[in-house]
Parts: structure tokens; C-alpha cells; sequence
């Protein structure tokens, strides 16, 4: 069940966030284009969110109320888990209540490979209700497969004797799936190891059926409270929490405060390959983990320590967003902090096309600090931010009511992005729908400007095509900032991004006699992108030979304003063009007469003649003085 206390709430998804200003005055905000609330007579909280292929999106929740208002299902027992799917413009498709007799909280929802999903709760009902497998323990896993349509597949329950609660699982790259929580259970059940403290770190990884492989326990003499994974390329993963332990057990990193940062990497078995904790001398809880370009990763959580134990950023307010950067063995990167002067609570992060950085949580902090926004009537409102990796902020967004809105999630979905959280506000600020119960689902779904790079640019066409490199331009895009270019081998899943501010890129690092897939996207503002261009299709020639270089000759080498070519006779309709390193055009001639190319360069440094002629292209490099 979701805690009162926002400082135990640790609940994280990676996802994509727009920010947007909003004016503080008591008015619904411009940029939303719906918002829904749906719940029935009791209290209805939204915990996990996915975004469907359909462009809809799969809400997970618990819920106490009956048959009333939105609810449709029947409730089992004390404490159900309300999952709902709606359509792109967030009417409900279909919904199902999953539970037993007693409690039954769901943690984690994520899409399987079927396109189905894969739901982690945490139960403590027996056989009853649509819970069809019988308990271990006190609380335990309960891992429950679903189609698209709302129908049950398979379930498993996963436990030992004592209390165990997961927090996510997620389908595992290789097959099966990787499922991360806590436990508090000895040897028992499905749980292979003692037990290390009060709680321990509880890993397992389960077949595509949820029956376990094998199980992990990690921890130290206190307390640790799992949070959130990332699957690596080497078939392991990185763990992460927060731990009270001092070294101790499995826990060989330092204790600073009350509760730390503690994270792990393991490798394909679950060993401890390196390990790490971050933390002053108050409370640090992780929330979230993000996977961050050349094998780093981002730990974001919220934190009321001031400059202590290893934390170097100043204290805001109550809690603040604080977020460290570690390479891939735990060394530390860089870390920031951003709040105001009462509290902040991440719940979700996310990396955007542009390597900037996305963070959505909940916040009661006047204007102040980094917030530039108060909140309504000093309750919690959903806060959203996007911000460099530094810490630079460049945009954020707050909306709520007079009432209370704690954000779970927000997915990229369309041309926009929805949050999805609960509310117990009136209709009043942003909030345009009343209550139906204690607290109700609120989705509120952000439009972005639907007037900026709606359109797909051109398609790219070749300037010029050698054997291992290309040039590639495209028409001019209104209004856009910069550029990002795709290109991938033809039949290939993914590929290499390729940034540009202009209209044109050099890429050099090709295969010869080989086929690729280009196309291209313009960005018109922070996270406005607009659709991919057409693909252009192109295949490299066959590498010319050693001996065709040696054809060519420069002179002077280096030049100044101008340099002479020379090339076989036999050649005809010969085109030159200079680009510096960075693949820019510098000059181009076609037939130079006389081979004397005239020089108009500012910049002195190293550039690269390229020659096409009928039979080929031949490419020389040349320092120019200038």
C-alpha cells in the first residue's frame, strides 16, 4: 500500500517528460489538451503506468472502492489492484481488478515481448478471489501474466515464510524475467539464502512461465529497501535501494547518515561484481535508475541531507531532487541537487533524444531555489523539470489543485506526454473533473506545440558517396534548432544517431559495397522533435584500390590559397570537394581547370579532398594554412 509518508515512496519508471510553464494563478494550464479522473466511491491510487502500441496506455493501482463511479469490477477483498487501459485520448477500453481475500498491492506493470504485460504485486491473500496460487509467507511476490485485452494468462507466487515485497520486474533481454525486491524470510520457500538483516535485497530471475532460476539475497546487519534495475548487455544487472547497514554481510560499502544510496552491479549469475553507496548524515532514498549513454547509469532520489558523508550539494529545503551519475564499477561522475525550500519527490527519469535529462516527481515548495513556480495553496502538485545531466535547468512545469496530487509516472505517448498520478484536489487550478472518491486516478495528458515540427523533413540525398563515408544533405526545416540523422545497415535493428546543427552531415565510417537506411529529424525546442523523413536508401561502392590513391597528387601539401591535383588523363567528369573534420563543406569544383583549386579558407587546420569520378572516388587529406 502506498505509504502517507512521501519519503517511502519509491516507485520509478524510465520515461520521456515535457516540460512546459504554467502560470501559477488557479487556471487550468493551455498545454493540456485532456485530462481524466476515474475512480469510484473509496480511495483509487494510481502506482504504474505503461504506454500500449495502440497509442493508449495500461494504468495500474490499488484500490479500495466498490462497484461505484468509473469502477466496473467487483472488489475481492480489502485492498485490490485496479488495473485500467485506455485509448489515446484516455477513455477506458477495458479494466480488471486483480486480488484475493486480504491485501494485494501492485508495484510494477511493464510490456512483455508478446505485447502482453507482466504484472508484480505484493499479497497477502490466500487462494481466493482470481488469485489462483496459494501464499508462501506473510506477504510474497505475486507475478501475474495478462494479454491485451485485460485476461489473465498465467500467475506465480514467490515468497519465503516472512514478509516479501517486490518492487519491479521487467522482462529480461535473454528470456524469463528479472524481479527485484525486499525480504524479510530465512531459508524457505522459494528463498534459497538466510536472511542478512531486517530486510535484504531479494533478486530473482524467473523463466517466461514465472517459476524461479535461481534467487539472490543481498544485504548487510540493517535495513535495505530495493527500488529499482537495469538489465546489462552481459546478461547482469545493476540493483539499487537504500540501506541503513554499516559493512557488513554482502555490504562492503561505507554507511553515512540514516538511509543511503546502496547500489550494485551483478553479473549473469547474480554475483556482486562492484558495489557502491551515496549519502550525508540525514535521509537519501533512491527512487529511480537510468541508463546513461557509455555504460553510465543515473541514480535519482530525494534527500534532506546537507553537504555530508559523500554528498557535495547544499541542502534546498526539506527533501530535494538529488541525482549522481556512476560509471559502469560505481565510481562517481558528477551529482546535483535542484528543490525549493519545502519538499521534493522524484518518482521518474528519463533521458531524452538530446542527452538532457528528465525528472517528474511531486513537490510543495513555494518559488524558490530552482523552482520557479509555487504550488497551489501549498499542497503537493505534480513537478516536472528538464534539466542537463549538470543540473542546468531549462524548463518545468507544475499542476495541481487546491488539493493533493502525487505524480507516480509520465509516458511519451504521441505528439505528448501523460502524467499519471492521484488526486484528492477539487475542480479548481488545472483540475477540471471533481472528485469520486478519497483519492482517484489523474491522468493528465500535456500537448505539445502542435504548431512546431508536425511536418517530416525531406529526405536526405548523398552529396557525395565514397566507399567508407557520405555526405548527406536535406532541405532546410523551418524553425528547427538542430538536427539528429539515423543510420543503420540495411535490415538492421538499430543503428548509430548522428548530431548536426545544419543541413548537411559527413559520415565517416562506413563499410565499402555495403547498403544503408538514413533518414533524418529536425528538433524545434526542449524535447519538440518533429516526425522522422522518408528513409534514403544507398549502397557504398567497392573500396578503391591503394594504387588509385597513389594517382592523385597535391601540391603544395601544405597549401596556402592554392593547391594543384593531378590525376590520371583517362579520368573525365572528375568532381572535387574539401570538407573539414567535421564533415562540413569547404569548397567544391567541378572539372578545376588546370587542376588548381582556389583556396578561400578562414579556418587553417587538416581537411579531406574527396575526388568522384566515372570509375570511382578518391579521398586525400590536405593542410591548409590559410
Amino acid at each position: 500500500m502506498q505509504s502517507s509518508n512521501p519519503t517511502m515512496k519509491h516507485i520509478c519508471l524510465s520515461v520521456i517528460a515535457l516540460m512546459l510553464q504554467v502560470s501559477s494563478l488557479p487556471a487550468q494550464s493551455s498545454a493540456i489538451e485532456w485530462q481524466q479522473t476515474f475512480g469510484g466511491d473509496g480511495l483509487d491510487k494510481v502506482i504504474a503506468a505503461v504506454a500500449t502500441a495502440d497509442n493508449g496506455f495500461c494504468i495500474g493501482g490499488i484500490s479500495i472502492s466498490g462497484v461505484s463511479g468509473d469502477k466496473t469490477t467487483a472488489p475481492f477483498g480489502d485492498i485490490d489492484s485496479w488495473i485500467i487501459q485506455t485509448d489515446s485520448n484516455g477513455l477506458i477500453e477495458w479494466q480488471i481488478a486483480l486480488g484475493g481475500s486480504e491485501g494485494d498491492y501492485i508495484t510494477s506493470i511493464a510490456i512483455d515481448k508478446d505485447g502482453g504485460y507482466i504484472v508484480g504485486l505484493n499479497s497477502s491473500s490466500p487462494m481466493s478471489g482470481n488469485k489462483t496460487v496459494p501464499p508462501v509467507g506473510l506477504f510474497d511476490y505475486w507475478i501475474v501474466k495478462i494479454n491485451t485485452e485485460g485476461v489473465i494468462l498465467w500467475q506465480q507466487v514467490i515468497g519465503g515464510t516472512g514478509p516479501d515485497y517486490l518492487s519491479k520486474i521487467i522482462p529480461a533481454p535473454a528470456g524469463g524475467y528479472l524481479a527485484l525486491g525486499r525480504s524479510s524470510s530465512g531459508v524457505s520457500g522459494h528463498k534459497s539464502e538466510p536472511s542478512r538483516g531486517g530486510s535484504d535485497y531479494w533478486l530473482l530471475r524467473l523463466d517466461s512461465l514465472g517459476n524461479p532460476i535461481y534467487d539472490r539475497t543481498i544485504g548487510g546487519s540493517g535495513v535495505e529497501y530495493a527500488v529499482d534495475l537495469i538489465p546489462t548487455p552481459d546478461g547482469g544487472c545493476r540493483i539499487g535501494g537504500y540501506s541503513n547497514s554499516p559493512p557488513s554481510a554482502d555490504k562492503t560499502a561505507l554507511h553515512y547518515g540514516q538511509m543511503d544510496f546502496w547500489v550494485l552491479g551483478l553479473n549473469s549469475l547474480g554475483a556482486i561484481t562492484w558495489q557502491a553507496s551515496f549519502g550525508g548524515l540525514q535521509d537519501d532514498n533512491l527512487n529511480c535508475m537510468l541508463a546513461l549513454p557509455g555504460n553510465r547509469t543515473l541514480l535519482a532520489g530525494a534527500s534532506n541531507s546537507g553537504v555530508s558523508g559523500n554528498k557535495t550539494t547544499t541542502a534546498r529545503g526539506g527533501f530535494d531532487f538529488w541525482w549522481v551519475v556512476i560509471e559502469g564499477d560505481g565510481a562517481t561522475v558528477q551529482q546535483t541537487s535542484i528543490g525549493g525550500t519545502a519538499s521534493e519527490f522524484p518518482t521518474a527519469a528519463l533521458l531524452a533524444e538530446d542527452n538532457t535529462l528528465y525528472l517528474a516527481g511531486y513537490s510543495n515548495s513555494p518559488a524558490s531555489w530552482e523552482k520557479s513556480v509555487d504550488t497551489y495553496a501549498g499542497s503537493y502538485d505534480y513537478w516536472l523539470v528538464h534539466t542537463s545531466i549538470g543540473g542546468t535547468v531549462y524548463e518545468q512545469f507544475n499542476i495541481g489543485s487546491t488539493g493533493s496530487e502525487l505524480l507516480a509516472t509520465a509516458l511519451l505517448q504521441n505528439d505528448g506526454i501523460l502524467l499519471a498520478g492521484y488526486s484528492d484536489g477539487p475542480a479548481n487550478g488545472d483540475k477540471t473533473d471533481p472528485p469520486d472518491g478519497d483519492d482517484d486516478y489523474w491522468l493528465v495528458y500535456l500537448n505539445l506545440d502542435p504548431d512546431a515540427c508536425t511536418d517530416p523533413p525531406s529526405a536526405p540525398f548523398a552529396g557525395v558517396l565514397e566507399p567508407s563515408a557520405i555526405q548527406l544533405l536535406w532541405e532546410d526545416y523551418a524553425g528547427a534548432e538542430s538536427y539528429r540523422v539515423q543510420l543503420k545497415s540495411t535490415g538492421a535493428a538499430s543503428g548509430g544517431i548522428y548530431a548536426t546543427l545544419t543541413n548537411e552531415i559527413f559520415i565517416d565510417e562506413l563499410l565499402p559495397a555495403s547498403g544503408y537506411f538514413a533518414r533524418v529529424h529536425a528538433k524545434c525546442g526542449p524535447g519538440v522533435w518533429s516526425p522522422w523523413s522518408a528513409p534514403f536508401l544507398f549502397t557504398t561502392p567497392a573500396r578503391w584500390s591503394s594504387a588509385a590513391e597513389q594517382d592523385v597528387v597535391l601540391f603544395p601539401n601544405p597549401a596556402e590559397h592554392q593547391l594543384q591535383v593531378l590525376w590520371p588523363a583517362e579520368w573525365s567528369g572528375v568532381d572535387v570537394w574539401l570538407y573539414n573534420t567535421a564533415g562540413a563543406l569547404a569548397g567544391s569544383w567541378h572539372n578545376p581547370k588546370g587542376h588548381v583549386l582556389e583556396l578561400f579558407i578562414d579556418q587553417p587546420g587538416t581537411y579531406y579532398l574527396v575526388l568522384v569520378h566515372e570509375k570511382g572516388t578518391v579521398r586525400r587529406s590536405v593542410v591548409i594554412t590559410g
